[in-house]
């Protein structure tokens, strides 16, 4: 494969059964308890690519991320008229 952001999409997506099943097998499985399993998963991996690529490159892609769902949820805002 030549591209590594479909590599890593498409390692999620093996990997994402496997996150599941240790969070369900844990007694993991309400909302706040995922979003739990979540943080701890997303700081860890982040810490990891921190020190593997530097400060720089990690930032320009958590910048790109945040941006990507600050427009996703901006998409999905509705007017609400009084």
């Amino acid at each position: 494969m030549t591209d590594p952001s479909a590599l890593g999409r498409d390692m999620w997506l093996m990997l994402r059964p496997t996150f599941d099943d240790v969070a369900e097998a844990n007694g993991f499985s309400g909302p706040l308890e995922k979003a739990q399993l979540w943080a701890g998963f997303m700081s860890a991996a982040n810490g990891a690519m921190y020190q593997q690529v530097g400060r720089e490159q990690a930032k320009i892609i958590n910048d790109g991320i945040e941006a990507a769902l600050v427009d996703f949820a901006r998409s999905k805002l509705q007017v609400v008229k009084p």
